[in-house]
């Protein structure tokens, strides 16, 4: 959440059509791979990100042939397990949520294969808080 000081790391895939030169869609599933511990008011609570899915839509602007900007906006789902222990006692928990998630980035390709740099805003409902996401990602055309 936002201002939380939990930092947790995340395999990502992705798969997305290209439908115009400046339209496109996207869904991605992620999985944790980095957990994070953090203490507050005397507990010790190990973060871990289960995964999250989300599918998007994207306005794109080329740059030439090898470079692109985009925007993106779409919905998605995000699991995290919160373990606790203080004083010998632990208690585990489970949070979800749904969020709204709007971001920017761009891509370049060397030839069919290239590198995307991208930042997301998860914006959760239910008043769950926000979380941003910087992502660098390997990307192949076909």
């Amino acid at each position: 959440a936002k201002d939380s000081g939990v930092n947790v790391g995340a395999i990502t895939g992705r798969a997305g059509v290209q439908l115009h030169p400046n339209f496109a869609t996207e869904g991605e599933l992620s999985f944790g791979v980095q957990d994070d511990d953090v203490r507050e008011q005397g507990v010790d609570v190990n973060i871990k990100h289960r995964f999250d899915i989300a599918a998007y839509g994207m306005a794109i602007l080329p740059l030439g042939d090898r470079a692109q900007l985009f925007a993106r906006v779409g919905f998605g789902h995000t699991e995290i397990e919160a373990k606790a222990s203080a004083a010998g006692a632990a208690a585990s928990v489970s949070l979800d949520g749904k969020s709204w998630n709007y971001g920017v980035g761009g891509q370049y390709f060397l030839d069919d294969n290239g590198v995307r740099l991208d930042w997301t805003r998860r914006d959760f409902t239910e008043d769950q808080g926000e979380v941003d996401v910087y992502s660098i990602n390997y990307v192949r055309r076909f």
